[in-house]
């Protein structure tokens, strides 16, 4: 009985400690350092990036890019996002650690407007 409380008081301290404060400002349980999340996040979108083209349709980039824009400066955190509009007709937009951020351009078919778009992304 008393190893089994040792037991369940260890797990409460080691998840307790494991929380951490996202950049939007939500408590969440890491399980890997942050320098460590934000290296895979890196990695994949370097990955991402290689393999999508990137939208050359320079309306749909800027539009993003405000959106984007007024939703990231919303947020308390000092975190720098690169955000990238992929050429790519499915309905998707992503955030990546490491304040990584792309849109499909399928999205924005989808979206009727400004507000849509920063509901899906925000």
């Amino acid at each position: 009985m008393l190893r089994s409380r040792w037991l369940l008081v260890s797990l409460l301290c080691v998840f307790l400690y494991a929380c951490a404060t996202s950049p939007l400002g939500r408590r969440q349980l890491l399980l890997m350092p942050a320098a460590q999340m934000d290296q895979m996040g890196l990695a994949a979108y370097s990955q991402l990036k290689s393999e999508t083209p990137l939208s050359k349709n320079s309306v749909q980039v800027r539009y993003v890019q405000c959106v984007t824009d007024a939703l990231t400066s919303a947020m308390d955190s000092k975190q720098r996002w690169e955000i990238n509009l992929f050429d790519d007709n499915s309905a998707n937009a992503f955030a990546l650690p490491g304040g990584f951020m792309g849109v499909h351009t399928g999205l924005l078919n989808v979206a009727e407007n400004q507000h849509q778009l920063a509901a899906v992304i925000g």
